[in-house]
């Protein structure tokens, strides 16, 4: 689908450039997986759109996103692998989409649309700890994690580790090479785990900042006016899916490694404990939306 949005401008959004105000979304067909999104305009819920002047990242998303957000195609075979389950009980009356293609419709099962993505996943997700399997090996920062997003027009934010393909390991595990898997979600322990959310950037990587406050005026790119605010401050809500993605994969390895999954399970209880002290704690006995690096309270979280 491709659209402008209506009444595009400054009423809409203020910030926003032009080009940002045009929509396009749709199915590769040839993955299985959703796409969408461009370079001026953000896509995810990682959308902060840059609007300082001053420091030069007005009408700029922080988070470029567009193409195919690995969350996103972890819940689109979710949803699809439910409604072919639900045709083949014969609870749901329909079997599959249609689809145009080259001015002719045709049919394409929930089945093998599921069995499209699941084939695609760890091919184009995985970024392996063999060099030579990757067309871009000179921005590869970590290995042994699944890419964040894929077919981005900034090469670079497709190597990027942040917290986003646990959602996707959570919710569907056997998308995933079981070790592969199991070393993803280990580096998400132990680069982007702080003391009660999740790290939305890698430390090591150039963009990253631990600093978030929403009405800081300055002259720095990366966090006038909150332009930091998925670039590195700790998000508790992921922690969740994070932690399920542990468990998941736990138990297809259980098997193979006794003992990894009460392991695992201890692990669980350990972060979990950490929130549950600063609900108790905390005056408002409840979480906050994020902290800063290393779980700083931020001047936002203050003020709100």
């Amino acid at each position: 689908m491709k659209f402008r949005e209506r009444h595009a401008g400054p009423k809409i959004d203020s910030d926003m450039t032009s080009a940002g105000f045009d929509v396009e979304f749709g199915i590769d067909w040839t993955t299985g997986f959703v796409f969408g999104g461009n370079e001026h305009n953000c896509g995810t819920w990682m959308d902060k759109m840059g609007s300082s002047e001053a420091a030069g990242n007005l009408g700029k998303p922080a988070t470029p996103r567009h193409g195919t957000a690995v969350e996103i195609v972890g819940l689109c075979y979710s949803a699809v692998k439910w409604l072919d389950n639900l045709s083949q009980q014969s609870l749901f009356p329909y079997t599959g989409v249609s689809v145009l293609q080259d001015d002719i419709l045709i049919q394409i099962t929930y089945h093998n649309w599921r069995d499209l993505i699941a084939k695609n996943f760890e091919l184009k997700f995985f970024i392996d700890f063999d060099k030579s399997n990757d067309p871009h090996p000179e921005l590869v920062n970590r290995r042994g994690i699944y890419r964040d997003v894929y077919q981005c027009s900034h090469k670079w934010s497709e190597y990027q580790l942040r917290p986003n393909f646990v959602i996707a390991i959570a919710l569907a595990p056997e998308l995933c090479n079981v070790d592969h898997a199991w070393a993803a979600v280990e580096q998400v322990g132990e680069v982007l785990m702080g003391p009660l959310g999740l790290k939305t950037l890698d430390p090591s990587d150039l963009e990253y900042s631990g600093f978030y406050d929403n009405s800081h005026w300055s002259m720095d790119y990366k966090t006038a006016c909150g332009f930091s605010y998925h670039q590195g401050p700790e998000w508790i809500w992921p922690v969740g899916f994070f932690l399920r993605a542990m468990i998941q994969v736990a138990k297809r390895l259980e098997d193979q490694h006794a003992g990894i999954l009460g392991d695992t399970l201890s692990n669980v209880r350990r972060i979990l404990a950490a929130h549950h002290t600063f609900i108790h704690v905390s005056a408002w006995k409840s979480l906050p939306e994020l902290t800063n690096e290393n779980g700083e309270v931020s001047n936002n979280s203050k003020n709100e």
